[in-house]
């Protein structure tokens, strides 16, 4: 707190002395030693300028400090103050400019304790979980892609395996397709064949009857006949058409029924007539 300027005490004069009044039309310049305290100054040895002052009115000696400095400075004597002048006030920034700098000081405080007690750590932890979880995701990334690559190898082996298997499969589609080929050209020679073996034992077996017939053996004549109809109808569970076997059975039942002797020309007519159309049909073959 700044001193106050004290009040010097006057006494009350009494009417029977005059006192004389003090000058301050110019103001009273005091010198204060350095090893002096304010109560042990000596009233005597107070010099002032040109008129010496009554001890009456000089109560105490009043010392301020001048620009801060303290009244016992170290340079051996105190600075001087104009006793009666007017004390300077401080201006308002003067005083408002120590507790904005304590509060700038607690402020920078508290944001540094804010700074490495929590947001230090804080950041420090996120990094360490930013750099787990990117080693983590870097991992599953890895290992994600070693999956890729393995199913994308399998896969193109399963293909390679399928294109394989499918060549082959066409390769004995058209291996089948030959084979089926040959054997139906071979069931077709085999039928042609089997229809010729038929046609030509049917033929064996008129002449067989024709030559029984020309000996005038009936009986011989009727079987050979007889194995002539079964010949017909083995042609006829072929597939030679209907009508290129027609009249056939009509010949052998005519000459199985004219074998006596009374009817036996009859018998020789039809069976020639059945040969002949035999020799025709064998020669229509295929």
């Amino acid at each position: 707190m700044e001193p106050e300027e004290e009040n010097i005490p006057q006494q009350s004069p009494t009417p029977d002395e005059p006192v004389a009044e003090a000058d301050f039309s110019r103001p009273i310049e005091a010198e204060i030693p350095a090893d002096a305290s304010p109560a042990g100054i000596d009233q005597g040895a107070v010099e002032t300028t040109g008129e010496e002052i009554p001890a009456a009115e000089v109560a105490e000696p009043v010392v301020e400090d001048v620009a801060g400095l303290p009244a016992a400075a170290s340079l051996g004597t105190a600075p001087r103050q104009l006793v009666g002048e007017p004390h300077p006030k401080k201006k308002f920034w003067s005083k408002v400019l120590p507790w904005v700098i304590v509060a700038a000081l607690f402020y920078l405080g508290g944001l540094a304790t804010i700074f490495f007690a929590l947001y230090q750590p804080q950041k420090q932890a996120d990094t360490a979980a930013i750099a787990e979880l990117s080693a983590s995701a870097t991992a599953t990334a890895e290992a994600d892609a070693n999956k890729i690559i393995d199913l994308t190898n399998d896969y193109n082996q399963a293909l390679k395996q399928y294109s394989d298997a499918q060549a082959e499969l066409d390769l004995t589609k058209a291996e089948l397709e030959a084979n089926r080929t040959i054997v139906m050209d071979k069931d077709a020679e085999l039928a042609a064949v089997k229809l010729s073996n038929l046609a030509y034992k049917f033929l064996v077996d008129v002449s067989s009857a024709r030559i029984a017939i020309e000996k005038q053996d009936t009986a011989t004549a009727r079987q050979a006949i007889n194995f002539a109809k079964a010949d017909l109808e083995e042609l006829k569970s072929t597939n030679v058409t209907a009508d290129v076997l027609s009249g056939f059975a009509e010949k052998l039942n005519e000459a199985s029924s004219n074998l006596t002797l009374s009817g036996i020309e009859k018998s020789r007519s039809a069976l020639d007539s059945l040969y002949s159309n035999l020799l025709l049909f064998i020669g229509n073959l295929p």
